[in-house]
């Protein structure tokens, strides 16, 4: 059977995606990621499993490039929430090697950092959301309803010497929103912002679990000895395990 025009296209965007070059582990957007799931990409073991048919890139991907524009309209608000940027370029969002130092992270970047009126330097972490992430956020809030994203802003100001960011989360499906929130007659916007100070708190518990996990990718040879944060089978399994690249080879360790 001839595979459709959109299947065609799914699959050019799944190679586009293979060929990507891994960043490093842990970083602030990944420490929060199952610890041997971090330590089988670092040593480089196959990819055998693909969950995804090339949505997740071309998600990933065009949320990338919507950055600029939010990041436009953010600067056109009255009153402005931030009045400039540091940052325009890829290499510029690096964290360097003494920021990464502070968090003991492998790779890491930010979205930007925003200037205010009073010329404080605050964090800017944009994100794409789905509408039941998206819907999480907004009954839990930030801490609670998306605690990945929560830790990576907390990395990234720990890194930085930043003591707030503002977190702009977007939600790419209207009608589903809007379908899956009608019943309790909502219709909330399909942007969620809010300011997030500092936590020293939460800034070492990411700093920790990066050492943790750094130390297994230095020192551990046997996969059976790293710990996994979910249970890939049986009757507690749990979710995360079906969206891991190792979903098939991680069982073999116990």
């Amino acid at each position: 059977m001839t595979p459709s025009l959109s299947d065609q296209f799914l699959a050019a965007a799944l190679k586009l995606a293979d060929e990507r070059p891994d960043r490093p582990s842990p970083s602030p957007s990944s420490v929060m990621r199952c610890t041997r799931q971090n330590w089988l990409k670092m040593r480089g073991y196959p990819k055998t499993h693909q969950p995804d048919n090339g949505e997740s890139y071309i998600s990933a991907e065009t949320g990338r490039v919507s950055e600029p524009v939010l990041t436009q309209i953010l600067l056109a608000m009255d009153p402005p929430l931030v009045v400039g940027i540091l940052f325009e370029t890829e290499e510029e969002r690096e964290l360097s090697a003494d920021e990464l130092a502070k968090v003991l992270m492998a790779g890491g970047q930010v979205d930007n950092v925003g200037v205010t009126a009073e010329g404080e330097h605050v964090l800017i972490e944009y994100k794409r959301k789905g509408t039941f992430g998206y819907l999480d956020l907004l009954r839990k809030g930030l801490r609670e309803g998306a605690e990945d994203d929560y830790m990576q802003m907390q990395a990234l100001m720990a890194a930085k010497g930043l003591k707030r960011g503002l977190y702009i989360a977007a939600n790419f499906d209207r009608s589903a929103l809007t379908a899956n929130t009608r019943k309790w007659d909502e219709r909330p916007n399909g942007v969620h912002i809010e300011w997030v100070d500092f936590s020293p708190a939460a800034a070492k518990a990411a700093k920790q679990r990066a050492e943790m996990q750094q130390g297994y990718i230095d020192n551990e040879d046997d996969p059976a000895k790293v710990p996994r944060d979910y249970e890939p089978t049986g009757e507690n399994a749990r979710w995360p395990c079906g969206w891991c690249p190792f979903f098939k080879e991680c069982p073999k360790y116990g």
